[in-house]
């Protein structure tokens, strides 16, 4: 891979996924952001917003990386656990981080989607 430098970011998933542009990741969230309003109960508000990514706890703990995120709000903080707990027990897990009182899907780790749309679809909210 690393002998042709120029198909490396498409080639390498890593690299591809922190080198997703910022409309690749505002694509993303448009559609995962569509399902959810279609599949949340009242109440919740579902929006875009920039994030940090952090991009990894070993080597590099301190870096952040400009990123977008899905931003799932509302009144009751004990709603917003509980969803982060319902979408982190399905057969395939959607991890987001809690900050604020909101519950954020962060689009670096949305590479795959289509799936993500199909997971979160089946998500008992």
């Amino acid at each position: 891979l690393y002998e042709d430098p120029a198909t490396l970011a498409q080639n390498l998933p890593l690299l591809r996924i922190l080198t997703a542009s910022q409309a690749q990741l505002r694509d993303r969230g448009e559609k995962i952001k569509a399902v959810l309003q279609q599949t949340l109960p009242t109440g919740f508000t579902v929006d875009l917003h920039a994030s940090q990514a952090q991009i990894g706890s070993g080597a590099l703990p301190d870096q952040g990386l400009e990123s977008l995120a899905v931003r799932i709000d509302h009144q009751d903080p004990a709603r917003i656990r509980d969803l982060a707990k319902n979408l982190r027990s399905l057969k395939r897990p959607v991890i987001g981080r809690i900050s604020k009182d909101a519950l954020w899907l962060d689009m670096l780790g949305a590479e795959e989607t289509d799936d993500l749309v199909s997971v979160l679809r089946t998500a008992d909210t």
